[in-house]
């Protein structure tokens, strides 16, 4: 019998959907951007899938050159329809096609925690950033404060998949879940350690609030955003360290 690859089961898998990325992460991460004054003439958008929020990203730092790099065929084909220049490559295993220091600005939005393997995909992004680009990065927290009220019930944390194809070991299941193919998840430090250990200086992190409809669990998550190790998403901007 003849299986398939890790690299191949998840090139499959991504290859047919079009990701998206949570509103209020996105909402936040342009905040951060404007708050540290962010320019970047050219711009990566690595899993930037159909350029929805790429457009938003690249005119809060005043990008006058757009790339997008992505699995998905479906989702260039539509990016490229919105005047974005596109590349389809596995960021998990393949390297990017560009030369060495290349961008201005790498964003990955809700990207990391898709990929097989994310040491990869920085040492890449450390690769052809120019000296002192920026990094811009969201993942949600496995760490934040719901998924530690769960773990404590004996629930699956929220955004942790243990099936590609339906709710496993949740408390409650959102209506039109679809599993979003989450293979690692990062507390904050994991993730400080794991962008320092690729060559990135942590400039700035932000907690990020989620979508949360329920009034009172809106409020909670309002308030534990404040502490970015507790908030439901983690945005993080860094830089290229120089001489790395």
């Amino acid at each position: 019998m003849n299986y398939i690859t890790k690299p191949e089961v998840i090139s499959n898998y991504y290859s047919r959907r079009i990701q998206g990325s949570c509103e209020g992460f996105r909402k936040e991460i342009l905040n951060l951007l404007k708050s540290y004054s962010i320019k970047a003439d050219k711009l990566l958008d690595a899993g930037g899938s159909n350029g929805s929020f790429t457009l938003s990203i690249a005119e809060t730092v005043e990008a006058k050159e757009i790339w997008i790099a992505d699995i998905s065929e479906l989702a260039l084909q539509q990016a490229r329809e919105k005047g974005i220049n596109t590349v389809r490559v596995d960021l998990s295993t393949e390297n990017l096609p560009f030369p060495s220091e290349s961008f201005d600005m790498i964003s990955a939005i809700d990207l990391i925690e898709h990929l097989f393997d994310p040491d990869h995909f920085l040492r890449e992004a450390h690769r052809v950033l120019r000296k002192r680009g920026f990094l811009v990065l969201t993942t949600p927290n496995l760490a934040f404060w719901g998924n530690r009220i769960l773990l404590l019930l004996g629930y699956q944390p929220l955004m942790s998949e243990a099936s590609t194809e339906f709710a496993a070991g949740y408390l409650f299941v959102p209506k039109g879940f679809n599993p979003a193919g989450h293979i690692r998840l990062f507390t904050l430090r994991a993730l400080k350690d794991l962008l320092r250990a690729n060559g990135f200086t942590i400039i700035a992190e932000r907690g990020l609030r989620g979508t949360v409809k329920n009034p009172i669990l809106r409020a909670f998550d309002k308030l534990f955003s404040l502490r970015t190790s507790l908030a439901m998403g983690i945005g993080i901007l860094a830089s290229k360290e120089v001489g790395r």
